[in-house]
């Protein structure tokens, strides 16, 4: 293994940098066919052969995995890990447990640099368990469906399942045109029998070009994914992220890619029907229809999941009975984001009716993007204003005329726990949203652009908004119930000018260092004088023991060495 690098000799480094041809120069047409190069330095630089060895054995790691020897030394274990492939198989690297490779991995396989630069920063990061995770992730999304195999799949699920908690799949592989090879050439010989028998010959061009353009209608049955039923061996999964969308498809481009079967929908709820610590389900921007999403949420029935989301999923009118089911079943969700669908004023009707029977605390409510109507609106703000534990409310993208907006500034009149709102492009009144927020002294946020208010309204919000913060930041204004003076203090500290308590801070922490440099230095003190006294008493006995005849001085000579010396050590 050769290397061509500048000698370290000064002068020749020298001569190096002040007569090596420029750029421009290497680039000019009379240089193009050059064979030898003379400012090039080469010399001979050759690894030791144990480091040669760890080398070939790192990079043959991935077809002949092997234990290394318990007395390697450290440099070497460090020169074998760093050579290991990064696109190395999971099942094969899944037994290492060098933190630095599992860093070095995640590094190259994660396209976020700030989250790199993030997780780095944070302690108690296990590079292991966010490598394995990323590997996992680009194996189920990297997998065509042909060569897919549910029973080796499964066994690399159930090694990795320890380190696996969360799961962000962005896309995944359908059956490509040569699965329906078989279908295709069906179809034509029937259509080449019939014509040859009873069709015209304008009849055969038209069943031809339909035969050669039969990809174009594929059924929803035929479009198959590949399973996710494996994911139920993942026992410590808490956070599960899906979407039913093809990878960068190009010129590709076909509309069947984006549906899924139902056969898929089957595989995926059986397969979080066993997650068993599964705490967030999201799926986004997948073709649903109101059976897959029925199957979906009898899956989740059995789960405590708390947050639960259907991103423009396109789910229609159809899917209010299986939520209301859902809403009755579950006791632990606090989180339901059901934007961009289709939901009118059925689904919303159930909705409501679900909210008033759950035994769930949801907190989170985002509706926005979905044609719901004034009368669905109205009763399900009604049905909210008895709610006792929504604080964020989004609304935003709804069409709806005054009896919708009324229902709006009624929510916030009566002055329910909600914190937060958006109801971004709703027509408003102003004045009736100012004056049902000057009675509202807990809502701390309104999202309202594109609501029609003039720029005094919206000031005038944005100084009702400011008045609640400061009430919540402030609990002693309007509150005589508390009288401790301690409390009173701290609320004293905490109104005061920040400046002015970081100026207070920065002279505590400097009073306390100066009283440990104090008290470092006595120590310091007291150590130099104790052993400027022994000095003294060895010299003193010294004079004593000038002959040999005094053994008792001898032997307190030696006792006060031995004390010195071990001090000074």
């Amino acid at each position: 293994m050769n290397y061509q690098e500048i000698p370290k000799d000064e002068a020749l480094q020298t001569a190096y940098w002040a007569y090596k041809p420029s750029d421009q120069t290497i680039a000019l047409k009379s240089e193009q066919n050059r064979l030898i190069f003379a400012e090039n330095f080469n010399t001979t630089r050759v690894l030791p052969l144990n480091t040669l060895c760890l080398i070939f054995l790192a990079q043959n790691y991935q077809t002949h995995p092997i234990n290394l020897p318990s007395k390697i030394s450290a440099i070497q274990l460090r020169t074998f890990y760093d050579f290991i492939d990064e696109n190395i198989p999971i099942e094969k690297c899944i037994n290492i447990n060098d933190e630095y490779f599992w860093k070095r991995l995640y590094s190259a396989k994660c396209t976020d640099k700030m989250l790199i630069k993030k997780r780095g920063q944070q302690k108690d990061v296990s590079w292991k368990n966010l490598s394995i995770t990323l590997k996992y992730i680009e194996l189920i999304e990297n997998t065509p469906y042909e060569v897919w195999i549910t029973e080796e799949m499964e066994e690399i699920t159930k090694n990795s399942s320890p380190y696996v908690t969360e799961l962000i799949i962005k896309q995944l592989q359908a059956k490509r045109d040569s699965s329906f090879k078989k279908q295709t050439e069906g179809s034509r010989s029937s259509v080449s029998e019939k014509s040859s028998s009873t069709l015209t010959d304008e009849e055969t061009k038209d069943s031809d070009s339909k035969s050669n353009n039969i990809r174009e209608d594929f059924p929803l049955e035929d479009c198959h994914h590949v399973d996710l039923s494996i994911l139920g061996s993942l026992c410590n999964l808490t956070s599960l992220n899906i979407a039913f969308a093809p990878p960068k498809l190009d010129r590709n481009y076909h509309d069947r890619f984006f549906n899924f079967s139902y056969v898929d929908i089957q595989n995926l709820a059986r397969g979080i029907s066993e997650l068993k610590n599964l705490r967030v389900f999201k799926l986004r921007g997948s073709r649903m229809d109101s059976i897959k999403f029925s199957t979906i949420l009898e899956a989740l029935q059995t789960i405590f999941v708390e947050e639960l989301e259907f991103f423009f999923c396109q789910l229609d009118d159809n899917c209010g009975e299986a939520l209301y089911k859902y809403l009755l079943s579950t006791k632990t969700l606090n989180h339901l984001d059901l934007t961009g669908n289709y939901f009118k004023d059925k689904t919303i009707d159930y909705l409501s009716d679900g909210l008033k029977r759950s035994y769930s605390k949801l907190t989170h409510l985002f509706l926005s993007n979905n044609p719901i109507a004034d009368e669905s609106l109205c009763k399900l703000t009604k049905t909210l204003e008895a709610y006792a534990h929504l604080k964020i409310l989004k609304l935003s993208g709804i069409k709806c005329d005054n009896l919708g907006a009324s229902g709006i500034v009624r929510l916030v009149r009566q002055n329910t726990p909600l914190v937060q709102l958006d109801i971004i492009a709703i027509r408003m009144n102003g004045d009736d949203l100012i004056a049902a927020l000057n009675r509202n002294l807990k809502i701390q946020q309104i999202i309202c652009q594109g609501c029609g208010l003039t720029l005094e309204e919206e000031f005038n919000v944005e100084i009702l908004l400011k008045r609640n913060r400061f009430i919540k930041e402030n609990p002693y204004i309007g509150d005589i119930t508390k009288t401790k003076e301690d409390d009173f203090n701290a609320f004293i500290n905490r109104i005061k000018d920040p400046i002015y308590i970081k100026t207070l801070e920065d002279k505590e922490i400097h009073k306390e260092c100066s009283r440990k440099k104090y008290l470092t230095d006595i120590e310091t003190l007291n150590e130099k004088e104790e052993r400027k006294e022994k000095q003294q008493q060895l010299h003193e006995v010294s004079k004593y023991a000038s002959t040999e005849s005094d053994l008792k001085h001898q032997i307190y000579i030696k006792a006060l060495e031995k004390d010195y010396v071990g001090e000074k050590e």
